[in-house]
């Protein structure tokens, strides 16, 4: 009788440890980072009565007869079950989406383990854990924002209030179109007029038209006879190129600056037959002929001349400007405009229809200028620094020139004009305002500048494991002899999980499944202290067998 009361009292005494793990974990049910706890029963002894025999040819075998005497707990069991994440809003609140514990470091260096990423920053700027002030561990960046994460981890300090120097300009980096279409004009003042013999006074009107020949800064210009025929040509029509710079100049070198040349041969001349008898000499061609963007009011001398102008007016290729700041040492800005103009510049074949100039312009800028050339498929065949960017700054300033220009990322096409500067490697001073922690834990501060830097990368340690990992309270654990040594690492590398900013991870505990398992841990503990009152009524009735 005695022996069943002492098997139900193990069974009492056990099922209130199950009952003390599940008030544990329902009081935890939102403690940040908490992880459940789980018992496990076995039973324990058995006292044997008698042992198994085995079959013999006459009688079958017999089982062991033995009687339980209780049960006990094998284990308490952590479960590391990923909880759900709360968002919070706060930079320095972090959670770990998979495996992988924060590392923390007390004042006498001893490592402490947690899930809960509630942190803060001291006033000497330390990443460290709300609760205790354990400060967490990672990787500095050093001054140019690299981090070397194989060092030993060490305590996390971001510089809030710090500054940066400024940065002088080496390189710009250009992209996007400039428009294969963009081309010069011509306008001819003169489009029709009458040409007269001298002898029989017998008269030919001639009219003139332009068309584009689709190459930069070239026409062809036609005259169409009424009344006569063109002598060279045997027809009513003469066609002829006109050729021009986009400066206005002549491209062959013929005449004087700003002449425009509507022949390849300056002051060719051309008879004209006219229908009702005689002839016309006309000279097409007149070296004084300058067309230079403004009107050039050349009308034929009638009615009985040799020698006929034929003018207009030429207007430039329209440029295209794009804009950028730059910095010098000391981080003074320097305003620079670049214009981008289609010309005739080709090295190899002399056309310019994949030819471009660009020049620098601003307050400070003293010199800058180049040549772009493009492929026939509209990509840079070829860039050349004539000048390098120069710029005037204050004395105290290095000198800046930069000739660093990456033209590589610019086409020309038949689109618009939408070149621009994308990209410059200078920058001001500036100080840092707040800071960012990425998925991998990198910090990255921002600067009142608009320059991002790396300032340092959270730590993370997994273990073989986990579960055998010792609860120290206030959310953290220690490594233990069975739990394996910390693997230290990076987030998202060698099995360790990412790290999600601004979140934190709740308590993995289901209250569900703990009302479950109150309920049979009460009714465990009924039916055992049901069989310490059956036993005594039992025992009881043995007491009354005296009477």
């Amino acid at each position: 009788m005695l022996r069943s009361m002492f098997t139900a009292i193990s069974g009492l005494n056990n099922h209130q440890a199950r009952m003390d793990v599940v008030a544990n974990n329902i009081s935890n049910i939102n403690t940040i980072g908490f992880k459940r706890g789980r018992v496990n029963f076995q039973d324990i002894l058995n006292q044997t009565i008698s042992g198994a025999s085995p079959p013999t040819a006459t009688l079958g075998g017999t089982n062991p007869k033995q009687i339980g005497l209780g049960m006990t707990v094998a284990s308490v069991d952590t479960l590391f079950t990923q909880g759900n994440l709360q968002l919070t809003g706060v930079n320095t609140d972090m959670a770990i989406q998979g495996n992988g514990m924060f590392i923390l470091e007390d004042s006498n260096g001893v490592s402490h383990y947690t899930r809960a990423g509630t942190f803060t920053l001291d006033a000497n700027g330390n990443l460290v854990n709300r609760a205790n002030g354990y400060t967490v561990q990672g990787w500095q960046a050093d001054s140019t924002g690299n981090i070397n994460t194989g060092a030993v981890p060490s305590d996390i300090v971001i510089p809030t209030g710090s500054t940066v120097a400024p940065n002088p300009t080496s390189q710009i980096d250009f992209d996007n179109n400039l428009d294969s279409s963009t081309n010069g004009s011509i306008s001819l003042n003169s489009q029709s007029m009458v040409v007269t013999d001298s002898g029989t006074g017998n008269t030919a009107s001639v009219t003139w038209s332009l068309t584009p020949t689709g190459n930069f800064c070239e026409w062809t210009v036609t005259g169409t006879l009424s009344g006569g025929t063109w002598a060279s040509s045997g027809t009513n029509t003469l066609s002829y190129t006109v050729n021009v710079d986009n400066d206005g100049t002549h491209p062959l070198g013929t005449g004087t600056a700003g002449e425009v040349v509507f022949d390849t041969a300056p002051g060719a001349t051309d008879t004209i037959n006219i229908t009702a008898g005689g002839a016309a000499t006309l000279n097409l061609i007149n070296t004084s002929d300058v067309l230079d963007g403004t009107n050039d009011d050349i009308t034929p001398v009638a009615p009985d001349t040799s020698d006929v102008n034929i003018g207009g007016t030429f207007s430039a290729a329209p440029a295209h400007t794009a804009s950028v700041n730059v910095y010098d040492s000391l981080g003074n800005t320097h305003a620079v405009t670049f214009t981008f103009t289609h010309d005739n510049y080709d090295p190899t074949t002399g056309s310019g229809n994949n030819s471009w100039g660009w020049a620098a312009s601003g307050p400070n800028v003293t010199l800058g200028d180049g040549n772009l050339l493009y492929t026939n498929s509209g990509t840079l065949s070829s860039s050349t620094v004539n000048n390098a960017l120069t710029l005037s700054v204050p004395p105290a300033a290095t000198p800046l020139v930069i000739n660093n220009l990456d033209f590589s990322s610019t086409n020309q096409y038949a689109a618009d004009n939408t070149l621009v500067v994308n990209y410059q490697d200078g920058y001001e001073s500036g100080s840092l305002t707040s800071f960012t922690v990425g998925t991998s834990g990198v910090v990255t501060g921002i600067y009142t500048n608009g320059l991002t830097q790396n300032l340092a990368q959270l730590a993370l340690a997994d273990f073989i494991n986990p579960g055998g990992l010792l609860k120290e309270g206030e959310n953290m654990f220690a490594e233990t002899g069975n739990s394996g040594l910390p693997q230290v690492g990076t987030a998202e590398t060698g099995g360790r999980g990412s790290i999600s900013p601004g979140t934190l991870e709740m308590s993995n505990v289901d209250l569900a499944q703990e009302f479950v398992d109150m309920i049979t841990s009460q009714r465990g503990f009924q039916a055992n202290s049901r069989s310490i009152t059956t036993s005594d009524e039992m025992l009881q009735e043995v007491i009354n067998l005296k009477r």
